[in-house]
């Protein structure tokens, strides 16, 4: 199954960030393209009458859609930065996918800054690690974990 992500921060600062789990195929390595055709995009906003969040930040939409057939599926989360916390709680991505039968996609991660939508999807900073939450217990469940810096 595909997954695909966008999430979006607004505000003083935003960030976009798409993702995808392939069920269909399966590798350690994360992989790099554009959001599946069938994707119909919500329109977002960056507006909110929330000025105020212990959190740092609001989500403003949350958007997840599924192809069957394909096994396929988006999500798509816009969040608004509204205080110093929130930034920091944005600064990565950690995505988990099973590689025996899944394949990750980023498909970009941008910030939306003043208006302004800035890339920061570098493959150079993304960063697949093993970690078995489980391993005292003698549990290895095999998943992976990317970490997307965002700067």
């Amino acid at each position: 199954m595909r997954i695909s992500r966008l999430l979006r921060l607004g505000g003083l600062l935003g960030l976009l960030a798409g993702i995808g789990i392939d069920r269909s195929g399966a590798g350690e390595n994360v992989v790099y393209g554009p959001p599946p055709a069938w994707v119909e995009e919500a329109p977002a906003t960056t507006t909110t009458a929330v000025t105020k969040h212990a959190s740092g930040l609001v989500y403003l939409l949350s958007d997840y859609q599924t192809d069957v057939a394909r096994e396929e599926a988006y999500q798509r989360n816009t969040i608004k930065v509204l205080a110093e916390n929130g930034l920091s709680a944005c600064g990565e991505l950690r995505l988990s996918f099973e590689p025996t039968y899944q394949t990750l996609t980023l498909h970009y991660v941008r910030i939306l800054r003043d208006g302004q939508e800035l890339s920061r999807l570098d493959p150079a900073k993304v960063k697949v690690f093993r970690r078995e939450r489980n391993a005292e217990a003698g549990l290895y469940d095999g998943r992976l974990t990317a970490l997307v810096i965002v700067e």
